[in-house]
This record gives structure tokens, C-alpha cells and sequence, in this order.
């Protein structure tokens, strides 16, 4: 089932740009959902017991200028759009076959393992390193395939 929604979201997406996909409200609505669920994956990786948590647009809008992907984002965006941007890149990664939702839990709970979760501040600041360090991936995967 996993395989037939990542090829229907595919072949509508597959004519798209950079900049369409990531300013495609729809997409970064199906994004936050599916970020929220892979942040939950890895932080319930890390616990060791299952948990829901949402991330924060500000997380991901500091995690996309942290990573550089931000210089390919439209200049006068606002941090909720920023967040957006990257809801609409993970999700895009995902259905895209660039990587799957193991390869993106497994990756930000390694980068989360050292983290303090008991104080929200200190959780912002695992998250932001962690999802930094995954849209670095991206950012060479998509340069690699001349998509930025």
C-alpha cells in the first residue's frame, strides 16, 4: 500500500520545480502530518517507549536556514512559511524514493539520542540539530540530481 500512494503522489508531482512543490499548500498540509509522525518515530526510538509530539514551525524554519536549504526558498518568507517549505521537502523525499521513513527516523533519532526531552527548550534544540542535519542530506541528494 506504501508503494501506491508514494507513486500517485509521484506522478503528481513529477512535472513539478523545486519552488512549485515547496509553495504547494496541499503538500506541506500532507508534510506536517508525515513530519510529525517521523519525529514521533524517532523520539519514541530514542525513549524507548511510544510517543506523539508535534515539531514546531519555528524547529523546522531554523533547522532549513541552518541546513542552507533556505537560500532556495523564496526570499520574503515568513518563518510559517519556511516551516511549511520544509514539511513540503520531507514529504517530497519520502514519495520521491529518496528516502524512506525508516531511513528518516533511524537518522533523526541517532542525531536526537544525546537529547534532553524533560525540558522544551533543550527538545527544541535536539530537534533542530537533528532535522538540520537531515535536510543537510537532502540538500546533496537534491543537488545531486540538479533539482536545486
Amino acid at each position: 500500500m506504501e508503494d501506491s500512494i508514494k507513486k500517485f503522489l509521484y506522478e503528481i508531482y513529477k512535472e513539478k520545480n523545486f519552488l512549485e512543490i515547496i509553495k504547494d499548500k496541499g503538500l506541506s498540509n500532507l508534510g506536517d502530518n508525515f513530519t510529525n509522525f517521523i519525529y514521533s518515530l524517532a523520539k519514541s526510538k530514542v525513549l524507548k517507549k511510544g510517543t506523539g509530539w508535534k515539531v514546531s514551525g519555528k524547529t523546522l524554519a531554523i533547522a532549513l536556514k541552518d541546513s542552507d536549504l533556505r537560500k532556495y526558498c523564496p526570499s520574503r518568507a515568513s518563518k510559517h512559511d519556511l516551516a511549511d517549505y520544509a514539511e513540503s521537502i520531507i514529504v517530497y523525499m519520502w514519495f520521491s524514493n529518496h528516502f524512506t521513513i525508516d531511513e528518516m527516523t533511524i537518522y533523526l533519532a541517532e542525531n536526537m539520542s544525546d537529547g534532553v526531552f524533560k525540558d522544551l527548550k533543550k527538545e527544541e534544540r535536539t530537534a533542530i540539530k537533528a532535522f538540520t542535519k537531515l535536510f543537510i542530506k537532502f540538500k546533496k541528494v537534491l543537488q545531486e540530481i540538479d533539482f536545486i
